[in-house]
């Protein structure tokens, strides 16, 4: 039947006939209280309503058509009743007064009073308020829309779905006249209700941004609330994922997350309307992407197993169809690749098994996967790596292959100030920790300083803290830091022996003879190539692209002997820690704060600021920096509480300084500041006094009347001469002029 807002587009003598699946109806009195039925009575009537579906024939069109057109004149007859039983009260009268001359704000008003006042005869007045959403400002719109959205939500609409008449007049073989009526009413509120959505299906093409979000907002409260149209709704906003406004497309994630929060047994029928959306033609790259953004900040802790494989399958899917794609060097297409991996780093923890099919598809692209770990940017590089690991510790041993990638992107230089380095430690430990090769593991420790030596503190104090925990998960490792048993440091008094370097002569004809040799003897180079690799008598290489080659095994840890000498106080203490712990047999010290936030730029401002800390819950602690959960150290500081290596200036501040005295008048705290440094000034005299710093000739390096009189005995003009200098100011003004008159010349 086709769908409309006033009586004039509504057809007179054709409805839909097609039919649906019967639902349970109770039987209720038109415009009568119901009763309440028992459970018994309502499963009851639902099998009769199943029997009847099954076993009665379909009415024929004729009938229904007639069956409508009495409903609707009974409909009719019954509104016509109630409104001039209420036409006679003063403030029917009123209403009346309103709705002819009043303004649009009044006429919304009192077509709302209206309709909940009768909600089952409330259909014209309902017709007359989706009329208005279509008329006037945008701004007038919405205050008829939201208030349709309230009646809607709150008078009109049941827990239950909407049908139409033709659904309705099968469940009697012949009803009663206010079934009919209340047949019509249903089936009339249905078509009013879509007409309704499309209203709103309108405002999510506006071009005003606060309308649009306004609307959006509406259909996520019916969609939560009510189980009509809600099909249809969803689809229009899982349809505005491809919006290109990056504003609206938060709103419009948070509106189904909302959604989702309320109906968790929905995410399954989200995600296939999300399945649908990416896979329709020319999509877009950007629709793509904010697609699956969506999806990954589902709360996959929450969901099933079926929805988890699911999603599990649709991300492999796309994520091998968007790296077939030529432009790999896409910009969008490697945000959208580093959206998936996340998502699938998120999934895999939870399932127990991957499917065949997602396990196979792995296996088929791990050679991409590896690639995308050599050439991306860094951030998908550490994801790529983190799939990888999750995936190959289920199927085997992790391959050399995978150490090799490892070990290739410490030299990465963004990767000491992206905020990703604190997950590819996470797998860089995970991966050591189940490694048994132990000059392997040395020389990724080493790396690791290497780097750190040239690092920002939180990236130093962050590795000295990962090769703490390897030294602990590999005894053998701890050699490294054992300076004084070192053969090289105990052969005091062997005998030196000296070589000669080799010469580059020599060299060229060596490679010359072993390509000569080649084409005969090709057992010759393959045995001396497994001679090099297998051979552990030569100095550390750090630049080995194979850490099992680096020979890492006979060097020592130097590189913790330059972090004892960093600038900042933290990672000096941590470094002699784990010098002291290694060499004491002792346990390796610990922390169980963020290093990355703790010890960043932002925390040090906030406490030098004395920024006051605020109650934050206790699972949200290890999110937040330091300053955010302690009191930074002030004027009440004991000196027996314990203090950051960091913080002990500010310690030694609040011990050495001189307490202010309170004095009143405005010069009262420059006068406190004045003294204050003024006893600092004497209290920096008296210890150079005390150590014999002070120029005996002059007791301070300032000039004073004896200095300046001095000065004007040694020359006319305040210049003294010294040997070799002989000339005076007037001299130098003409030297100085005859330069200018030669470069004047010159040019």
């Amino acid at each position: 039947m086709k769908e409309g807002v006033s009586k004039k587009s509504q057809p007179k003598n054709k409805i839909n006939p097609q039919s649906k699946h019967i639902q349970k109806k109770d039987k209720k009195p038109f415009n009568k209280p119901g009763k309440k039925f028992t459970a018994q009575r309502k499963e009851k009537m639902a099998n009769k309503h199943q029997n009847v579906e099954q076993e009665a024939a379909p009415v024929p069109v004729s009938r229904i058509e007639a069956l409508y057109q009495k409903g609707k004149k009974l409909y009719e007859e019954k509104e016509k009743q109630i409104h001039d039983k209420s036409g006679s009260r003063g403030d029917s009268m009123l209403m009346k007064k309103i709705m002819d001359s009043g303004t649009l704000t009044d006429k919304v008003s009192a077509l709302a009073i209206r309709i909940r006042d009768h909600p089952k005869f409330c259909l014209d007045p309902l017709m007359k308020l989706i009329g208005i959403t279509k008329t006037g400002s945008r701004r007038k719109n919405l205050l008829a829309i939201d208030s349709l959205k309230e009646l809607f939500l709150e008078v009109l609409l049941e827990n239950k779905k909407l049908r139409i008449f033709s659904v309705l007049v099968q469940q009697k073989e012949e009803p009663s006249d206010d079934d009919l009526a209340q047949y019509y009413y249903e089936h009339r509120m249905k078509e009013l209700y879509q007409a309704y959505i499309r209203v709103l299906e309108g405002g999510l093409k506006d071009d005003l941004d606060f309308f649009k979000d306004a609307v959006t907002r509406i259909l996520g409260e019916l969609l939560k609330s009510k189980p009509e149209q809600e099909s249809e709704i969803l689809s229009l906003l899982v349809n505005k994922l491809g919006d290109k406004n990056k504003k609206y497309i938060s709103t419009l994630n948070k509106t189904l997350l909302d959604v989702l929060f309320r109906h968790k047994s929905m995410t399954m029928v989200v995600a296939k309307e999300v399945e649908s959306f990416i896979n329709r033609a020319n999509m877009s790259n950007d629709a793509i992407f904010y697609a699956l953004n969506f999806l990954t900040m589902l709360n996959f802790q929450l969901l099933n197993h079926d929805t988890l494989m699911y999603l599990s399958k649709l991300f492999f899917k796309v994520f091998f169809k968007i790296a077939e794609i030529k432009e790999s060097e896409n910009e969008k297409v490697h945000r959208t690749q580093s959206v998936l991996l996340k998502a699938l780093n998120k999934i895999f923890p939870l399932i127990k098994e991957l499917d065949p099919a997602s396990y196979k598809a792995i296996e088929e692209h791990i050679d991409q996967l590896f690639k995308m770990s050599h050439q991306c940017t860094l951030k998908i590089r550490i994801q790529a790596l983190i799939l990888l690991f999750q995936f190959l510790k289920t199927s085997s041993t992790l391959p050399d292959r995978f150490f090799r990638v490892l070990y290739e992107v410490l030299f990465v230089e963004e990767l000491k100030i992206n905020s990703s380095c604190q997950q590819f430690y996470d797998v860089l430990y995970s991966a050591l920790k189940e490694d048994f090769s132990i000059p392997r593991v040395k020389a990724f420790i080493k790396r690791v300083l290497q780097v750190a030596v040239h690092a920002e503190a939180p990236f130093a104090i962050s590795s000295l803290l990962l090769v703490a925990r390897l030294l602990q998960a590999h005894d053998g490792a701890i050699s490294l830091v054992k300076f004084s048993e070192h053969s090289k440091f105990n052969n005091e008094d062997a005998e030196e022996v000296f070589k000669d370097a080799p010469d580059e002569d020599d060299r060229l004809f060596n490679q010359t003879e072993d390509l000569k040799r080649a084409p005969k003897d090709n057992e010759f180079l393959l045995s001396k190539n497994i001679e090099e690799k297998q051979r552990n008598t030569g100095e550390y290489d750090p630049y080995k692209r194979e850490p099992l080659y680096a020979n890492a095994d006979g060097s020592l840890l130097f590189e913790v002997l330059l972090l004892k000498e960093h600038y900042h106080p933290t990672v000096r203490l941590y470094a002699s820690k784990l010098i002291e712990g290694v060499q004491k047999n002792a346990s390796l010290f610990e922390y169980n704060g963020n290093p990355w936030l703790d010890h960043s730029l932002s925390n040090f401002l906030d406490r030098i600021s004395f920024k006051k800390p605020k109650k934050v819950d206790e699972g949200k602690q290890n999110k937040m920096r330091l300053s955010k959960l302690v009191a930074p150290i002030s004027e009440t500081f004991s000196s027996d509480e314990a203090v950051r290596a960091d913080e002990e200036y500010f310690a030694k501040y609040f011990q050495y300084r001189v307490p202010r005295k309170q004095k009143k008048g405005g010069d009262g705290d420059f006068e406190d500041e004045e003294a204050e440094m003024d006893a600092y000034a004497d209290e920096i005299f008296e210890k150079q006094l005390q150590d014999g710093d002070i120029d005996d000739d002059d007791e301070d390096d300032f000039l004073d009347d004896d200095d300046l009189e001095e000065g004007d005995e040694e020359g006319e003009d305040g210049f003294g001469e010294e040997e070799g200098d002989g000339e005076d100011f007037e001299d130098l003004l003409e030297n100085m002029g005859e330069g200018e008159d030669d470069f004047e010349e010159e040019f």
